[in-house]
């Protein structure tokens, strides 16, 4: 039940979802003033996925899926495609569809946190998303970036939050991942959620109730099994699809090859960093649950010693030909001293992110929010393993998927917190939310 003291934010819905319209149009009319063919997202634009869009579209209604200027799975080029076939040429038809994705996300991030908080509190927390550089940027021009985000966290939220049961249910989040993985494929990892939601009971049964630590033996529907197998065969049917006409993970193009060199643990660096440097603005919520804390916990020592191990076991400094370059962190990385190829900038951001993960993974468990804590928390860790495979550990791949998951950790804790703390609450993520307006700023004057 939620909190009454949240009666005082008043937005509905459908009002919330009003006000992040009208932002997320409000910056991209302003950011669209300045020139922003510098930028990353231009040049992606640009150089690979307007030319596969515009190759589709003369290909059509046979269109080359095997060879093509992109890293990226052929499926949101082929919608872009029939768009600019059959609908309109006009290149702002284009921008206008892709934007649309961006807008789409962003709704689909705040519906879900709406489910466990008021709209109010649930706007306030979207805030820093909406602002972030990356979507704006990806907003204005043709990526791949939005889109995926949007079937992703469709697919993750329903598998987290959603109260529907049976196998139709399963088959459609089954669906949505095939769709997320045809546009990216390494959206594959979205089959772990999709296999134990299909399994796992709707509620919170996933635990013992004398320990809320440990997992009950028949929390699981075995019955459920053959379904949740055939639900992940339509994403892994994609993918494997694609494997064989490629012969590999990426398209036969020598942009995609240099995404296929091996696999680049720094990513799981950089995720960890943007977890402990974006989780300092969430942590008012986990401040009674940081009061009690005890430093000789045994689960917390293993997750702060994995932790540093990511900061230490591989090469962390900047290295445009290891590919780890591209974004803040990996600016401050160059700018910085470094120790045996090992980045000192990344080394306190990794203790804070694993501290604060450790915090609110406790603290949601011990408020009986299992399930929900267990779907977020799983899509993240197989996030940070399939994209590990990728050779280019640029900074916003790991950007949207970290803010989700502090937005719905945070939003499930907040209907708990006193008065007192609510105000900082709402307070710190919109400060946040300022620092992402800064950066994008930032990034306009030095362009």
């Amino acid at each position: 039940m939620r909190d009454k003291r949240f009666e005082n934010l008043r937005f509905s819905v459908v009002q919330g979802n009003l006000w992040l319209g009208c932002l997320f149009l409000l910056l991209l009319a302003v950011v669209s003033r300045f020139d922003m063919d510098r930028t990353s997202a231009a040049y992606d634009h640009w150089s690979f996925h307007l030319p596969s869009v515009l190759r589709m579209s003369g290909q059509l209604p046979m269109p080359d899926l095997i060879c093509y200027p992109s890293v990226c799975a052929p499926g949101y080029y082929l919608i872009l495609a029939l768009v600019h076939k059959f609908i309109s040429s006009d290149p702002l038809t284009l921008h206008v569809v892709n934007g649309s994705f961006g807008l789409a996300f962003v709704m689909v991030v705040f519906h879900f946190a709406s489910r466990n908080t008021s709209p109010g509190t649930a706007l306030v927390l979207t805030l820093p998303l909406v602002c972030s550089s990356y979507l704006i940027e990806r907003s204005l021009w043709i990526n791949t970036d939005n889109a995926s985000a949007f079937f992703t966290f469709v697919c993750v939220g329903r598998a987290a939050f959603s109260c529907e049961k049976g196998m139709p249910n399963g088959f459609l989040n089954g669906i949505i991942a095939a769709i997320a993985v045809a546009i990216r494929q390494t959206n594959l990892w979205l089959v772990a959620p999709v296999f134990l939601s299909a399994l796992a009971p709707r509620g919170n049964q996933m635990l013992e109730a004398e320990c809320p630590t440990r997992f009950k033996h028949s929390s699981l529907n075995w019955k459920m099994l053959i379904p949740a197998s055939l639900a992940c065969a339509l994403p892994l049917s994609v993918v494997l699809t694609f494997w064989i006409m490629w012969h590999g993970p990426v398209p036969l193009s020598e942009c995609a090859l240099k995404h296929a060199g091996g696999a680049n643990p720094a990513i799981l660096t950089i995720a960890l960093s943007i977890f402990g440097g974006y989780g300092l603005f969430f942590l008012p919520v986990l401040r009674g649950e940081l009061k009690t804390l005890q430093l000789k916990n045994r689960a917390l020592i293993a997750t702060m010693a994995c932790s540093l191990a990511m900061a230490v076991i591989w090469p962390t400094t900047y290295c445009e030909s290891a590919g780890r370059y591209g974004g803040t962190l990996w600016e401050l990385a160059r700018l910085t001293p470094s120790l045996c190829d090992r980045s000192l900038v990344f080394l306190p951001l990794v203790l804070i992110g694993g501290l604060i993960l450790f915090l609110f993974v406790r603290c949601l468990f011990r408020a009986g929010k299992t399930r929900q804590t267990t779907f977020v928390l799983l899509s993240l860790l197989s996030w940070m393993i399939c994209q590990s495979a990728n050779s280019m550990a640029y900074q916003r791949y790991s950007e949207f998927i970290v803010l989700v998951t502090l937005i719905w950790l945070t939003s499930m804790l907040v209907p708990r917190a006193d008065s007192k703390t609510l105000r900082w609450e709402l307070i710190c993520p919109a400060c946040l939310a300022a620092v992402q307006l800064a950066i994008l700023v930032a990034g306009l004057v030095l362009l």
